[in-house]
């Protein structure tokens, strides 16, 4: 659902057809839910958070970046913003299929009381898929910025069918999210500073 979100955006630029805009946000939304639904499934599956391995981070990170997009598009009303998102996100599940799937063993934290363990993994896991999908909000804001400001100094106003926000919008919103982003960085690390000392040599 995601690649048909980003052929028919593809398809809006090239034939210039309005008709095809309401089909982005739908198929995303669709995506989204089948997407939500199969991170559920595998908690059921594994009794706990599906976050144990880099394929499925990178699976939840894709979601919560999909969940940035629809935010800015029924929230903030930014609805170009799927343009920048979309392709990003396909990408990074095209990852995962490349992603070899861990090998079974004992590892650190598998040796930790289950509760530390799970704990451990939620503090470091979650913020730091906040953090990264709020910077492909400040990436996706600053990349739009660029555009505008360059045809306004070319005295020749981009020419999309999607309207493109403000400069003053795109600066606003690139900050807050930058600055959110790395706030959560930034605690994952100094987290990841004081449970270190949990893991056994």
């Amino acid at each position: 659902f995601y690649s048909l979100g980003v052929l028919a955006s593809v398809s809006v630029f090239i034939s210039r057809r309005k008709s095809l805009l309401p089909a982005i946000p739908g198929l995303t939304l669709a995506g989204f839910v089948i997407h939500f639904a199969g991170i559920v499934m595998r908690g059921v599956e594994q009794g706990g958070f599906p976050a144990t391995n880099l394929r499925e981070v990178v699976f939840l990170l894709a979601w919560t970046a999909i969940s940035v997009y629809l935010l800015a598009h029924f929230r903030l009303r930014i609805e170009v913003m799927g343009i920048v998102i979309l392709p990003l996100v396909v990408a990074l599940l095209l990852a995962t299929l490349l992603i070899p799937q861990a090998a079974p063993g004992v590892n650190a934290a598998a040796r930790l009381p289950g509760g530390v363990e799970k704990a451990i993994r939620l503090i470091h896991i979650i913020p730091a898929v906040l953090g990264v999908s709020a910077l492909f909000l400040t990436f996706a804001t600053s990349l739009l910025y660029l555009v505008q400001e360059r045809a306004l100094k070319a005295h020749r106003p981009a020419k999309f069918l999607l309207k493109l926000p403000s400069l003053e919008g795109c600066e606003k919103l690139g900050h807050q999210s930058l600055t959110c982003g790395f706030s959560l960085l930034t605690f994952v690390v100094i987290t990841g500073v004081v449970t270190a000392g949990y893991a056994p040599d």
